[in-house]
């Protein structure tokens, strides 16, 4: 009978990002669990000195009786810049509360002169009839083909991941309010295909945008124009 909402927070004591639950039972008001004396809400934090010190972009889904966290991880310090390079990891939970690693390194690096080349940031995963299918931004400011695009790739199990070869979505594909690429994925299964939805990068400008497609990996039919943009006056005046 509640939502729950994993989101990631800041750690004032260490100033590293971590993942967080809140809960609600109509999915309006918000509380953060009770999980840790220190810092309400946390569910799994980084590791002093690993690849994931810092912990962003989680997603979790829920297969029978295991909840399964995919998150964003990256050292403290980074190349370009912090927060790069940033690869997947995974932990597991009986109850969607205290959560485990499945294995200390990544199960998704970036691959050099990728797609992906500096970064794999926001997992979107979701069941099929086949396995399972993730949709993820790939960041490469150096590389082969700099960009910022959504990429797919599939597993039967949901640890182990083939990427596939071409972008899912690239920002050519939507307009010129996506010139500098797209980001930060969502997807909606419904009765006639799927829904995505995904963030427009366009200089400092950040809109959303959305589009619909036969399968989680498209191709995608995208509306011309975005569906929400910054309203000026609000808490979201500046991007979206």
């Amino acid at each position: 009978g509640k939502y729950r909402m994993y989101y990631t927070g800041l750690d004032p004591e260490t100033a590293r990002t971590v993942m967080c639950l809140a809960e609600s039972v109509d999915g309006q008001k918000w509380s953060e669990v009770a999980t840790n004396k220190r810092l309400k809400g946390l569910v799994l934090q980084g590791r002093v000195g690993e690849w994931d010190e810092n912990l962003e972009s989680g997603f979790v889904v829920q297969v029978g009786d295991e909840y399964r966290l995919y998150y964003s991880g990256y050292r403290d310090v980074g190349d370009p810049a912090k927060g790069f390079p940033a690869a997947l990891g995974m932990a597991t939970s009986t109850d969607g509360v205290k959560f485990t690693r499945v294995q200390d390194e990544p199960i998704l690096n970036p691959v050099k002169g990728g797609f992906d080349n500096d970064a794999v940031y926001s997992p979107v995963v979701v069941k099929t009839k086949d396995g399972f299918a993730m949709v993820y931004c790939g960041h490469a400011y150096s590389g082969n083909s700099p960009g910022v695009r959504l990429l797919g790739a599939t597993s039967e199990d949901g640890r182990t991941w083939t990427r596939r070869t071409d972008p899912v979505l690239e920002g050519s594909a939507v307009g010129d309010w996506a010139k500098d690429g797209v980001a930060e994925p969502a997807l909606v299964e419904t009765d006639t295909g799927w829904l995505l939805f995904f963030t427009a990068l366009e200089d400092e400008n950040r809109v959303i945008g959305f589009a619909n497609g036969p399968s989680p990996f498209g191709p995608w039919q995208v509306v011309q124009d975005p569906i929400v943009r910054p309203e000026e006056g609000t808490f979201a005046d500046s991007q979206v």
